[in-house]
């Protein structure tokens, strides 16, 4: 689990503020171990840390949205490239083309 995978939490939300429980939620990773994740990414300043009835709770920084969107943006490209070796149908090719291509070249 990448420090930029936890930041991209927080830029997705709608929440104003989250607990580390709100992030572990979205996340594989456990409660244990999600707050001190959290913490390192504030002692980063990544996140800044405040009270809340509820508990500790966290938001982005400016540097930590930063480094947010460049993982989202990565991501995106990962899915990207996927996609383009994918067929219609989401069964990868050994060329890379796809269903529609391979029926287009056989007619």
């Amino acid at each position: 689990m990448s420090d930029e995978e936890i930041l991209a939490v927080f830029a997705r939300t709608d929440a104003s503020e989250l607990l580390p429980e709100d992030v572990a939620d979205e996340l594989p990773i456990t409660d244990d171990r999600i707050g001190d994740r959290v913490d390192d990414l504030y002692e980063q300043g990544l996140l800044n840390l405040g009270d809340d009835p509820r508990g500790e709770v966290y938001t982005l920084t400016e540097a930590g949205a930063s480094r947010a969107a460049g993982a989202e943006s990565t991501v995106e490209t990962d899915v990207e490239a996927c996609a383009s070796t994918t067929s219609s149908d989401g069964v990868p090719t050994a060329s890379g083309e796809s269903s529609a291509t391979r029926s287009a070249s056989a007619r």
